[in-house]
């Protein structure tokens, strides 16, 4: 063999750095070279007349080109290599070892990074605050620049932001973000993420531009309060989009019709969605079969907004989930809507057409100072109330009616199901509190003081929506949840659980994230698990 020859050139050709020694496979007159009485073949060999003669592989980096070079040591991040030129001459060069990959303007070998990005080895701009910038691959092996936010943040088009409430849907979540923008992620098979494409772990933005600053994400519909107008999306086969109309679904937000001033909070439920104005005004639109829309009718639909007969003004909180729905009005909880398990707390099984007071064993009817309203949350088929109070007097707590087939009401099962009158949820609650936080999903029930860093869940748990990361059970008395943070709200959905937390434990420091678990088939916690789509009980950021 002989020494490399020290006048190699290095070049760039289709991403392969090359030499500049050739060779043919003919002489001068057109007779093809032979080795040891054999022609070489002339598309894989040339001839080696130093080592034998003997044909040798064209890409043999040992024995390349005409000259049979050995090609020298190759630069860091590569291998030598006889790499085919122009004119289908051979020469010494070097090919990428992966990850590395050739960077034209320096003619080496270089990892992927914020340094050298990309075909062109860009240098990647600086990331926008409270983000990181990376040399990301966007598919396929392609890299380019990209940025990545810290956590809690979200990650929008311009930059990184903070979230700001989370509303969760049956399969579905949304939050709103700081400065207004609305994000949604999971099912979309009724176009409820605001966009005709596929659903997944990804949040979609739903808006270009304006301020959110309500939404509610119900079974396949989505509303919130955009620029100071209430807008729809998603499924309305019974009109709960609110445009007058029921039918086929639309991805498209769109004010519902007639006028709806001043909403500053909107929920939604099965096939129906309420809005409550400032003045504490409520009305509902939507499905109407079993009394949802609260105007005194049982009409099948009602697809634009209508005045709720008993609720003029003075509701302070309305919650929804299935098909029915309560507020929080001046110290009384009134509720209307479906009542198969009792969950309008009016006893009985026959549906509420207007809203009902509930009475609740032993506290009066409304009631009074020290004793206050301060939480409401109602699930599929149950409801509970948060009641606050001077401790001692066993009165404050949570308390709960409806379906207990789940042991959704927290008071561990044993109370009849369906439980018609509220009782008191002594395994779920925690007794003496001054102020707490409250949230059902469908068969499940968190509650917590507030700014704890840990609070409980009762229910179904077949999906750890309960919180229960061992292997999922059918219920949870009272799971412990510990999001990593103080928490500051509770939204339940049909099999998962969101909750809004200050990331720094104490003191509060403004920095909210969210923190989801249960059900991820359809994407819904924002995140990817594995294997893929399966369930989990750990409160993780989302997305």
């Amino acid at each position: 063999m002989r020494a490399p020859r020290p006048a190699v050139v290095l070049a760039a050709l289709a991403g392969l750095g090359i030499g500049a020694c050739g060779g043919s496979l003919y002489d001068e007159a057109g007779v093809p070279k032979v080795a040891n009485g054999n022609s070489c073949n002339p598309d894989t060999q040339h001839l080696c007349a130093a080592t034998g003669p003997v044909c040798q592989a064209n890409t043999d980096p040992d024995h390349c080109g005409a000259a049979c070079d050995v090609c020298p040591a190759a630069p860091a991040g590569s291998a030598r290599a006889c790499v085919k030129g122009a004119g289908g001459v051979y020469a010494c060069g070097f090919t990428c070892v992966a990850p590395a990959r050739f960077c034209a303007t320096q003619n080496l070998c270089l990892e992927q990074s914020v340094a050298a990005c990309g075909d062109t080895c860009q240098v990647c701009p600086a990331a926008p605050p409270n983000g990181t910038a990376v040399c990301a691959d966007q598919g396929g092996g392609s890299f380019g620049c990209d940025f990545t936010c810290a956590a809690g943040f979200f990650k929008t088009a311009t930059g990184c932001v903070r979230p700001a409430a989370v509303a969760t849907g049956a399969n579905h979540t949304c939050a709103i973000v700081e400065g207004g923008g609305l994000f949604c992620w999971g099912d979309n098979t009724a176009g409820q993420l605001g966009h005709a494409g596929a659903g997944g772990t990804t949040p979609a933005q739903v808006f270009a531009g304006g301020v959110v600053t309500a939404v509610a994400a119900g079974a396949q519909h989505t509303c919130a309060v955009h620029d100071g107008v209430v807008k729809c999306w998603g499924a309305n086969g019974s009109g709960q989009l609110g445009r007058g109309t029921t039918g086929a679904s639309d991805p498209a937000p769109a004010p519902v019709a007639g006028s709806l001033p001043n909403v500053i909070q909107v929920v939604a439920g099965l096939g129906h969605t309420c809005a409550r104005t400032s003045a504490g005004a409520v009305r509902c639109w939507g499905a109407n079969g079993a009394g949802q829309v609260g105007s005194g009718s049982l009409s099948a639909s009602v697809p634009s907004p209508s005045a709720t007969a008993a609720i003029a003004s003075g509701a302070t909180l309305i919650s929804t989930f299935g098909s029915t729905t309560c507020a929080l009005l001046s110290g009384q909880i009134r509720c209307w809507g479906a009542n198969g398990s009792g969950q309008t707390g009016k006893g009985g099984a026959v549906s509420a057409a207007e809203p009902t007071p509930v009475v609740v064993a032993g506290l009066p009817a409304p009631i009074a100072p020290p004793l206050g309203l301060l939480g409401l949350a109602v699930g599929n088929a149950h409801a509970c109330a948060l009641v606050s109070g001077a401790s001692g007097t066993k009165k404050d707590g949570l308390w709960c009616w409806g379906d207990n087939a789940s042991h959704e009401l927290g008071d561990g099962g044993i109370a009849p199901s369906p439980a018609l009158a509220p009782v008191q949820a002594t395994v779920l609650d925690n007794q003496a509190r001054l102020d707490g936080l409250l949230g059902a999903g469908a068969a499940h029930t968190c509650a917590s003081r507030a700014l704890e860093v840990s609070f409980k869940c009762a229910g179904k748990n077949d999906d750890f929506q309960a919180g229960v990361a061992l292997a999922p059970g059918p219920i949870a008395d009272a799971a412990d949840v510990v999001p990593g943070g103080q928490l500051l709200s509770i939204s339940g959905g049909g099999a998962h659980t969101c909750a809004l937390v200050d990331l720094a434990v104490a003191p509060a420091t403004g920095q909210p994230a969210i923190k989801c678990w249960g059900r991820n088939a359809e994407g819904q916690l924002g995140r990817a698990t594995s294997p893929a789509g399966s369930s989990t009980g750990v409160p993780e950021l989302a997305p």
